[in-house]
């Protein structure tokens, strides 16, 4: 389960959206009340335990989560292990093997455009705003496909 599933929100969340679950979470299974509820209840040792481990794990998604820099870290994680786990890589390429676009855009700015034709006629497109999860060891990116599952590792 990751951080943002503990907090109950989704990974686009904003910050005022997670402090908002995380304060609703946090009350719901603090010990305190887990403490005061068993004291009434019989035989719910193992439920106060769940709550408390549920606790702690709420409050390191929180902690994580709150602050940018840690969020921006734990997200490329969380996108770099989805790759790690995804067979479905098409192609193994250079940036040389691109095909390089200009074009201007909304705003009158110009942009530089690579991209490369998947096998299902969408492409793998890798411009200035595009954000791909980069792996610090093989310095590799890997880009999705704009209409299927596949992806292309990209060799700096």
């Amino acid at each position: 389960m990751n951080f943002y599933e503990i907090l109950e929100c989704k990974e686009n969340a904003t910050l005022e959206e997670l402090k908002h679950k995380y304060k609703q979470l946090i009350l719901q299974h603090h010990p305190d009340k887990m403490n005061d509820l068993s004291d009434s209840l019989p035989s719910s040792s193992s439920n106060v335990n769940d709550d408390t481990c549920l606790f702690q794990r709420i409050n390191t998604a929180w902690n994580t989560l709150k602050d940018p820099a840690k969020r921006k870290l734990y997200d490329a994680e969380l996108c770099q292990n989805r790759f790690q786990l995804h067979n479905n890589i098409f192609d193994r390429l250079q940036l040389k093997d691109l095909d390089i676009e200009s074009c201007i855009d909304d705003d009158g700015i110009e942009r530089t455009i690579r991209s490369y034709r998947c096998r299902c006629g969408g492409q793998y497109i890798c411009d200035d705003e595009t954000e791909v999860c980069t792996n610090n060891e093989s310095e590799e990116l890997l880009i999705e496909c704009t209409e299927c599952s596949l992806v292309i590792v990209l060799g700096r």
